[in-house]
C-alpha cells in the first residue's frame, strides 16, 4: 500500500500530466482558430503558476459517516481524474497520428 506522500506525489504528477495535455490541446485549438502561434503560446503556457497545498489533515473525520462521505468524495475525484486522463490520451493519440 502506498504511503500518503507517495499517493500525494502520484496524484500531483498525474494532474500535472493532464494539465499539460490540456494546455497542448488548448494551444492547438487557438492556432486552428487563427490565433498566431506566439500569442497562443503566451496565452496558454506563460503566466501559469501551480500552487501545491499541503496534504489536508483528516481532522474532520470524526464519525464513520464522515469517513464514508470523504471516501465518496475521493472516489468522485479519482473518477474525474480518470475521465480527464482518458480525454487527454485520446487527444494526444490523435495528435500523434497527424505528426507521423
Amino acid at each position: 500500500m502506498a504511503t500518503i506522500e507517495e499517493t500525494f506525489e502520484r496524484t500531483m504528477r498525474s494532474k500535472a500530466a493532464i494539465d499539460a495535455a490540456n494546455a497542448v490541446k488548448r494551444f492547438h485549438e487557438l492556432v486552428k482558430s487563427g490565433v498566431d502561434p506566439t500569442t497562443a503560446f503566451l496565452q496558454v503556457f506563460c503566466g501559469v503558476y501551480y500552487l501545491v497545498p499541503p496534504v489536508p489533515r483528516p481532522d474532520y473525520l470524526l464519525t464513520v459517516s464522515n469517513l464514508y462521505d470523504a471516501t465518496k468524495e475521493a472516489h468522485a475525484y479519482v473518477a474525474q481524474l480518470k475521465d480527464e486522463a482518458e480525454e487527454a490520451m485520446a487527444f494526444l493519440e490523435e495528435l500523434m497520428k497527424h505528426e507521423k
